[in-house]
């Protein structure tokens, strides 16, 4: 499978997702009732409302919206923490969503990136769409984590046309290619912990957290039936709403669209961003 169909792939899945919590309301004048005469009210349909919500994807997406952050985020080099080319990928990123109307600022000590969509409603509930944004010592990172970031990015781009129920919170974290052992077995994590510590402090209430990690590269050896990989924590002991139910969900979008790629695994050892969502 080409980058291009891959790309298309994953934005049909976390767009068909997305679409079930969007609504459109369409304004209603009533006109006042007299005794001798009542006005039937006509009311127009929005022409988007006839839209088959699993096709959001290809109707608002575009490779381009693909394509044009990979090679900007790889223009900017080596985007480990703390260098020149993590500041410049930081700005892109926030200046990307300013062009949305959405604001976007630095969360923690270690200056992830988070645009926060708002919805109309009163209450806490929010999604959370992430990716790491620092990448390795010694290269630009296209898989480490361009491509993560990319579908993270295109996402808000089609998000941003809807009015949604609930917040919607963009994250790119940083820290997750900084290691705190000679081995390099376990990850520093600070962005994704300091988001979380935040979102919590001000009571926010995550209903569904996607965590996107190394998308967007070709593997020669990886099966078809497991072009995408998703990760989730143990049902025995978070119950099946709270944990697999979310990728069964993409996974149905793309059965429905007829790709069987996707293999669903529980599995808490994979450090990524995720993890301290499940802490």
């Amino acid at each position: 499978m080409d980058r291009r169909k891959a790309a298309s792939l994953v934005l049909l899945l976390v767009i068909g997702v997305s679409a079930t919590l969007v609504f459109y309301f369409n304004s209603q004048q009533v006109s006042p009732q007299h005794e001798e005469e009542q006005t039937e009210t006509k009311i127009e349909p929005h022409p988007l409302n006839a839209l088959d919500w699993w096709d959001i994807a290809t109707t608002f997406g575009r490779i381009t919206l693909i394509n044009d952050a990979l090679v900007k985020l790889y223009s900017f080099g080596i985007r480990y923490d703390g260098t020149e080319g993590y500041t410049k990928a930081a700005k892109y990123v926030m200046d990307y969503f300013d062009t949305l109307g959405m604001e976007a600022s630095y969360w923690g000590d270690h200056e992830s990136v988070v645009a926060v969509q708002r919805g109309y409603g009163n209450d806490s509930r929010a999604i959370v769409f992430g990716a790491h944004l620092d990448g390795p010592e010694d290269s630009a990172g296209v898989d480490q984590n361009a491509g993560g970031c990319a579908v993270v990015m295109a996402t808000a781009y089609m998000l941003s046309r809807f009015r949604l129920p609930i917040d919607v919170y963009y994250c790119f974290y940083s820290g997750n290619m900084v290691f705190l052992d000679s081995e390099k077995t376990l990850r520093a994590l600070w962005g994704s912990k300091e988001v979380v510590s935040k979102l919590v402090s001000d009571g926010v209430k995550v209903i569904a957290a996607y965590n996107f990690d190394e998308l967007l590269f070709y593997d020669k050896g990886q099966p078809q039936s497991k072009r995408l990989i998703a990760q989730c924590n143990t049902i025995s002991a978070h119950g099946y709403h709270q944990t697999k139910y979310l990728a069964d969900l993409l996974y149905a979008i793309l059965l429905h669209k007829g790709f069987d790629i996707m293999t669903i695994t529980e599995d808490t050892h994979w450090q990524s961003d995720h993890w301290p969502f499940w802490d």
